[in-house]
């Protein structure tokens, strides 16, 4: 993840775990990441908080290479995905 450009704007929403978890992380003023980390377990949801500095159903926003969403793992399984 270095050199992954983080939003610097705090948006609608975010968690204050969240908040507090990006205070911890290597990010510079312009928002880009100075060190690669590990999130661990954790939902899609979460790591793009972390990333867009608010929240987002990421089950519905973020895509496979197929274009379709990432519940499709969640609810439906990974057959097509």
């Amino acid at each position: 993840m270095k050199g992954a450009r983080f939003g610097i704007h705090e948006g609608v929403g975010i968690s204050q775990k969240a908040r507090d978890y990006r205070a911890t992380l290597p990010i510079d003023s312009n928002g880009v990441l100075l060190d690669d980390v590990d999130l661990g377990m954790c939902t899609p949801s979460f790591a793009s908080s972390l990333v867009i500095n608010q929240s987002c159903d990421s089950w519905i926003e973020w895509k496979t290479l197929k274009g379709k969403p990432l519940d499709v793992y969640r609810t439906k399984g990974n057959d097509n995905a």
